[in-house]
């Protein structure tokens, strides 16, 4: 089973986005992959406001990891990456 775990900054992402986040991460997995939508699990972690540096400088930062079996192609795990880095963009730039 796919798990995806999100941090964040504490508070930086509302209870709406995080859905959100869930929700496309789950359609694209599931579609790039061919999976039943029950296989992918996401869970949000986050940490205290002055833990997070960008070039050496506070910042709220978010990233995304995520753990998959072994078998898929090279040309799915891109693809999905690709997706799922410009659905992060698009609602994590929406939130600035």
């Amino acid at each position: 089973m796919p798990l995806y775990t999100a941090i964040s900054q504490e508070g930086f992402l509302s209870d709406k986005t995080k859905t959100k986040i869930a929700q496309e991460i789950t359609r694209i997995h599931c579609t790039i992959m061919k999976v039943l939508r029950q296989f992918v699990r996401v869970v949000f972690l986050s940490y205290p406001q002055g833990s997070g540096f960008t070039a050496g400088e506070e910042a709220p930062i978010a990233c995304l990891d995520c753990i998959l079996r072994s078998g898929h192609t090279a040309e799915e795990k891109a693809e999905m990456l690709e997706q799922l880095w410009s659905m992060l963009q698009n609602l994590i730039c929406a939130i600035g």
